[in-house]
């Protein structure tokens, strides 16, 4: 989990938005490898362990397990390069530097190739299809339907069939910027807060029309 994408995070319990504080215990390149993620409100802890931040369910009692025994496992190499990080790039309109994407289910293969393409845009990896390692622009987190991520702070979505429930659509619309673009599943409802802007065999293409919201400031704090 890259230290820039943590401002971005949220809990995803029932209550007023909040943002979370780290624990960081060991970090490499900017990313933090293991560490937890505390709830300043409700007080809920999201593990996260070889990268990979935790908001499932169960995630608050396996936080200290995973914190305290679970073991490092160094870089991975990306995967070999494929085309739908090129498609990818171009339905999210990915044409300006800076910021991050969200990339969920199968669309996490274009992680590595989509980083290398951009100028300095992070991916950011929602329950990967196959395995998936943080590091190199790339960060990964587990989620049920509440996706972790602040109202208005991704520069676009991509959502693969398995994805492309109402709830996800809903969530990650929230999720995105005024006027970034959702990717989903060509038979995916669409939410009457977005405008399609493209439609083909495989999915559809929309644009956010509401307001951002404001983002809170993160705290991190390290062990003594």
């Amino acid at each position: 989990m890259h230290v820039d994408l943590l401002e971005f995070l949220r809990c995803v319990r029932p209550h007023e938005p909040s943002w979370l504080v780290a624990t960081v215990d060991r970090v490499e390149e900017r990313d933090i490898l293991l560490g937890r993620l505390g709830c300043p409100v409700c007080g809920t802890e999201y593990s996260i362990d070889r990268g990979v931040a935790d908001f499932r369910g169960d995630a608050s009692q396996s936080a200290t397990r995973a914190a305290a025994t679970s073991p490092i496992s160094p870089y991975i190499d990306p995967p070999a390069t494929n085309d739908l990080a090129l498609r990818a790039a171009a339905l999210l309109d990915l044409t300006t530097p800076g910021g991050f994407v969200l990339l969920a289910g199968a669309w996490s293969v274009a992680a590595f190739e989509l980083v290398a393409l951009l100028d300095s845009v992070h991916a950011l990896v929602l329950n990967p299809a196959t395995h998936v390692a943080s590091g190199y622009g790339v960060s990964v987190v587990l989620c049920d339907d509440d996706v972790p991520i602040r109202p208005g702070s991704s520069r676009g979505a991509a959502l693969d069939a398995r994805h492309s429930t109402p709830e996800w659509i809903a969530e990650t619309t929230a999720a995105v910027r005024a006027h970034g673009r959702i990717v989903a599943h060509a038979d995916a409802q669409i939410p009457g807060d977005v405008t399609v802007l493209a439609r083909d065999a495989r999915n559809w293409v929309a644009e956010t029309t509401r307001a951002s919201a404001s983002i809170v400031q993160i705290t991190r704090t390290r062990p003594a």
